[in-house]
């Protein structure tokens, strides 16, 4: 019995590379992700264009928690709870600092595109973090995920190109097979 090499390998290769590298990507990021959101840190987004053009509408920020008056110093961009509106999250930059009639530290904040203070200080109770990182790009695609039926496609794209490379494949083996035979039964016929 003869054994026919499989020539083939090589086209399994690149989808497996290909899925293996996205599997190992999206496991590194999950991981430091995990250990950012254990660690207090958390993602925002920027929805709104008064911090411009440094952070515009969409920019992913990583947000880590405030515990001290004394890591906030001017020029950091701070996310808070509105003083005004209990339920609006702001992220701004501290232009400077106030004292409480309590004895206490609050923070003057602007946006980087507005031409006047906030109207209110900002308390250590209010802060949600300081911005340590900040992506543009990313901000937009997570944005992107998060709507209703983005997972749905995040899956099933890659599937559906998996399944398409696995048919082209097939096809083309099918196709190779019959060439194979034609030339055989040519061979058989001129003999």
């Amino acid at each position: 019995m003869r054994l026919r090499h499989n020539k083939s390998w090589r086209g399994r290769i690149v989808p497996a590379t290909v899925i293996a590298s996205i599997v190992v990507l999206a496991g590194a990021t999950g991981g430091a992700v995990w250990s950012a959101w254990s660690s207090g840190w958390r993602v925002r987004t920027i929805a709104t264009a008064s911090m411009a053009p440094r952070y515009p509408v969409g920019t992913l920020v990583l947000v880590e928690a405030v515990t001290a008056p004394s890591e906030v110093v001017e020029g950091t961009v701070l996310v808070f709870t509105d003083p005004a509106d209990r339920g609006r999250t702001i992220a701004h930059r501290v232009v400077g600092t106030v004292t409480t009639a309590a004895g206490g530290t609050a923070w003057q904040t602007k946006g980087d595109a507005n031409g006047d203070v906030d109207p209110y200080p900002v308390h250590l109770g209010d802060v949600q973090g300081r911005v340590r990182l900040l992506s543009p790009a990313l901000g937009s695609a997570v944005s992107t995920a998060q709507k209703p039926g983005a997972p749905a496609v995040l899956v099933g794209l890659p599937l559906l190109l998996l399944a398409l490379s696995e048919a082209v494949e097939r096809e083309r083996r099918r196709r190779r097979r019959r060439r194979i035979s034609v030339a055989a039964g040519s061979v058989a016929a001129a003999a």
